[in-house]
């Protein structure tokens, strides 16, 4: 019989013990091994591990609900332990540490939605999150025991094409590390959440760097197109003796998928 793993069974002793033997430790959430925007942010993060966090001491964890199958497969993937210094990732579809989280008021806000929510059912093998897909946060902990740092997503509503959305790595460190010295002086702190913070991973960033030049150029400027006629049939729908027809012909057309790939190529 295979043994439940402790941060299974009992979350709260795993995290407590981990953190208290660790000076600093980060625990990230994702949703998944099918998710390219977590694949982009962990790699972002395993960037600035391996150039500064890990050798000051930093211990760093990747966690989803996806269960075991789907954090081995994400490690794999994407060489989190092997490329990105992360000492471990983890999966449990019972999302026994995401509800400890909330329960405690460590994470109150984070979500845990079902596939179809998410609009992701034909993205993942049915049945893998039984008890729902744990949206993406973090807690980080310094001075061997004290929660420094806090975050989960507010989702995806309401967010443009160039809205970063999650936390900069370096501005976590800094104040990781800010917190820390305090703690060692023996002054009290407050733990800062990560809104409060610069953000990176734009659905920008996630599409288009990894393109070459003319490519996401023209995705660009198809977006700033977009967003153009956007407002205009706005201002229509306000005061329709002020908008062209031609202009509502264009917002017509930039709304079907066709148009918007055919932009996308033509720029490659």
């Amino acid at each position: 019989m295979t043994e439940v793993p402790l941060y299974v069974s009992n979350p709260e002793k795993w995290l407590n013990d981990l953190t208290k033997e660790n000076d600093f430790v980060g625990i990230v959430i994702f949703e998944g091994s099918w998710c390219k925007y977590d694949k982009h942010y962990l790699h972002k993060l395993g960037k600035y591990n391996k150039e500064k966090m890990k050798a000051e001491g930093l211990k760093l964890i990747a966690w989803t609900s996806e269960g075991p199958e789907g954090a081995k497969k994400a490690d794999k993937d994407w060489g989190l332990t092997e490329k990105y210094g992360f000492a471990e990732v983890l999966g449990d579809s019972t999302n026994a540490l995401a509800k400890y989280l909330v329960d405690d008021c460590i994470l109150e806000h984070l979500g845990i939605k079902t596939p179809e929510e998410l609009g992701v059912k034909d993205q993942i093998t049915e049945g893998t999150y039984p008890n729902g897909i744990v949206q993406p946060g973090m807690i980080w902990y310094a001075h061997h025991g004290s929660l420094v740092l806090q975050w989960e997503s507010k989702g995806n509503e309401g967010h443009g094409f160039f809205t970063a959305v999650r936390p900069n790595p370096p501005e976590i460190w800094e104040q990781v590390l800010k917190r820390k010295h305090a703690l060692d002086k023996g002054e009290a702190v407050m733990p800062v959440h990560g809104n409060e913070l610069k953000k990176c991973t734009s659905e920008f960033e996630v599409k288009c760097m990894p393109m070459n030049g003319r490519a996401w150029l023209g995705i660009l400027c198809l977006e700033i197109t977009k967003n153009a006629i956007s407002e205009l049939w706005r201002r229509r729908q306000l005061r329709p003796e002020e908008s062209s027809s031609s202009s509502i012909l264009v917002y017509e057309r930039l709304q079907h998928p066709a148009s918007c790939h055919a932009i996308g190529l033509a720029a490659m």
